[in-house]
């Protein structure tokens, strides 16, 4: 006999907690369709990304000296875009009804894909170098701001039906669906873009979000959301602030960020130089990058899975403490490395400690700050994590760029390459956050959500959104 309906659930929707034989498989039913949306729509991500890389690379800036540069921009452009949007976006996601927001926000992109797969369809020659390279910076900014409406909708959806003490475990899932797509993703872009064109690869990302949309379209959460109206007299700007302001009452929020900062100012050289790295304190040729990329991204796919189990079973703040302790260890470990075998292993339990803090970050969120702030949470999070990343990785480049291949500093019976010196600094920043996160962080499985105001500070200037 099927539950009755649960107050304030639309007739016909089934409770989270029906169809239990089938719960004991990706939580529940609403989840096993986010997770199927997410995971189609990510490899088709890393496909789409990776083909773009060697696209400009490869073919329309083949044996051109600016392509590193045309290159990276592209990459500029994606944390640009986020940077500027993602506060936006978060206020309008706390006004807006989650699953629509998702829905429009894939159908947005499948049709921005697929005009720049219509472009790559054309014959060559058609459309100049120029152009193309412009409508794709124009596209990726597109996309990327769309996405900064989608991932904070999806993050409070997973709130929405998911029981909280199965958040954990979501979360894992999520993450290690991400680490398989950085797997899977990019040995399918380069045999798709040679054999069949970048045109293909295009539009099979184009497809994916097409993909997701149904998938998400099939969830039923378990009450129906009601649209928030902006409060008289407020505007996008004062709803920000009102965001900001409850983060700063909150010190587990605060912790979360300062942490965030700290550790990615120093993982940003890793991102940055690890080729160097792999070169001048490894002593191998630097095609074994990928193989280091591989540990790494095992490592996650093994943090992800263990944890939201164990962030469920222990405390999510508990496992969050002591996986930033051991990251930012075994990233001294890693700047301290001189051989390949033990630079992989290291890589693989690092890569294992980020899986497990990166899965408990969401539960903490979900627990800590009220629903109708998690957008704006989350807009403050991710633009904060690209500037420090792009800050981390600019120093880092500048510092070690500015010193000579053979550099060596010897301070005590410790002796410093350039790398090296360059990976410890980013590894103290990071025990620094750690040691802040052990203390700051210590009472957040059993603080109550942030306090919230009932109405937002009007703006400054009493405009209007």
């Amino acid at each position: 006999m099927r539950p009755a309906p649960q107050p304030g659930q639309p007739p016909g929707q089934r409770d989270w907690r029906d169809s239990r034989t089938l719960d004991l498989v990706l939580i529940n039913r609403n989840y096993r369709y986010l997770w199927i949306g997410q995971a189609v729509s990510l490899i088709g991500d890393m496909v789409f990304h990776t083909t773009l890389l060697l696209w400009v690379a490869t073919v329309l800036l083949k044996g051109k000296s600016y392509a590193p540069l045309a290159s990276t921009a592209v990459l500029i452009v994606a944390s640009v875009s986020t940077v500027l949007v993602a506060p936006v976006a978060g206020v309008y996601v706390d006004r807006w009804n989650k699953k629509r927001t998702m829905l429009r926000a894939d159908l947005l992109r499948a049709g921005l894909i697929a005009m720049l797969a219509g472009m790559a369809f054309l014959p060559s020659g058609t459309v100049p170098v120029p152009v193309i390279l412009l409508v794709t910076g124009l596209i990726v900014a597109l996309t990327t701001a769309v996405s900064q409406f989608f991932n904070p909708a999806r993050a409070v959806l997973i709130g929405d039906v998911v029981p909280d003490e199965q958040r954990g475990q979501a979360t894992g899932y999520g993450q290690a669906t991400g680490a398989l797509a950085t797997i899977v993703g990019p040995p399918m872009a380069a045999p798709l873009l040679f054999a069949a064109g970048p045109q293909w690869a295009l539009a099979i990302n184009a497809l994916s979000f097409l993909v997701s949309y149904v998938a998400i379209r099939a969830v039923q959460p378990p009450v129906a959301e009601v649209v928030r109206e902006p409060e008289p007299g407020s505007s996008v700007r004062s709803e920000f602030v009102a965001g900001l302001q409850l983060i700063r009452r909150s010190r587990a929020l605060v912790a979360m960020l300062v942490v965030m900062v700290l550790c990615m100012l120093g993982v940003g050289s890793l991102n940055a130089l690890d080729v160097y790295f792999v070169q001048e304190n490894l002593h191998v040729d630097a095609r074994w990058l990928g193989l280091l990329g591989a540990a790494l991204g095992a490592g996650f796919l093994i943090g992800s899975l263990a944890g939201g189990k164990l962030g469920d079973r222990f405390g999510h703040s508990l496992v969050y403490r002591w996986g930033i302790a051991v990251f930012a260890v075994l990233f001294l470990c890693y700047a301290r490395s001189a051989s390949l075998v033990f630079g992989m292993i290291v890589l693989l339990a690092l890569g294992t400690a980020v899986g497990m803090v990166n899965t408990v970050m969401t539960p903490i969120v979900l627990k800590v700050v009220p629903r109708e702030f998690q957008g704006r949470f989350w807009a403050t999070l991710m633009p904060l994590n690209s500037a420090a990343t792009i800050g981390s990785m600019g120093i880092a480049g500048t510092v070690a760029g500015s010193l000579p291949v053979g550099f060596r500093l010897d301070l005590g019976w410790i002796t410093f390459g350039r790398m090296d010196l360059v990976f410890t600094g980013g590894a103290l920043l990071a025990i620094a956050g750690a040691v802040y996160a052990l203390f700051a962080m210590r009472d957040a499985d059993n603080a109550q959500p942030a306090e919230e105001k009932s109405e937002p500070e009007p703006a400054l200037d009493g405009s209007r959104a």
